[in-house]
């Protein structure tokens, strides 16, 4: 099961519009997501963690059950124990953790397509170059059988 078809399952019930309350998303992208035709971006993934008490664990990956979260680091006041304190610290930096990996692999990614965007508009230039070159070559070529035909006419 994939990102989308988990969120619908967490939607359940509940309209798309009321689910994105809060969210900082349209009801259209969360259908988007829904569909797989998109994918939510790590801020939109926290929201929904933290607005409907699930992991990211299971929300990204699928892994362990759709469990619900301790309180989250802002209601640190209301937590029963230092243990929620130690797992919130855990999944945080695992989290982090995660986004860091994903973070250094979209910057490896830019760096190769940047090397490919450079090598594709030395490719083009050299290509509009001979492009330039073949038109003056035609034109002389064109303006030589003009002088020809005119010479024969003559």
């Amino acid at each position: 099961m994939d990102i989308g078809k988990r969120i619908t399952q967490l939607r359940g019930k509940i309209s798309r519009e009321e689910f994105v309350e809060g969210l900082g998303i349209h009801a259209q992208t969360l259908y988007m997501y829904e569909k797989g035709k998109r994918q939510p971006d790590l801020g939109t993934l926290r929201n929904i963690c933290d607005k409907y008490h699930v992991s990211a664990d299971w929300l990204i990956f699928g892994d362990n059950e759709q469990q619900e979260q301790p309180p989250a680091l802002g209601d640190a006041a209301e937590c029963a124990s230092c243990d929620d304190l130690r797992y919130i610290s855990r999944e945080l930096v695992k989290q982090w953790g995660i986004a860091c990996e994903r973070l250094h692999e979209a910057s490896e990614r830019e760096r190769e397509l940047r090397k490919e965007i450079g090598a594709l508009n030395m490719e083009n230039a050299l290509l509009e170059s001979q492009v330039e070159d073949l038109q003056h070559q035609l034109s002389l070529s064109v303006h030589k059988d003009d002088e020809r035909t005119q010479q024969k006419t003559a």
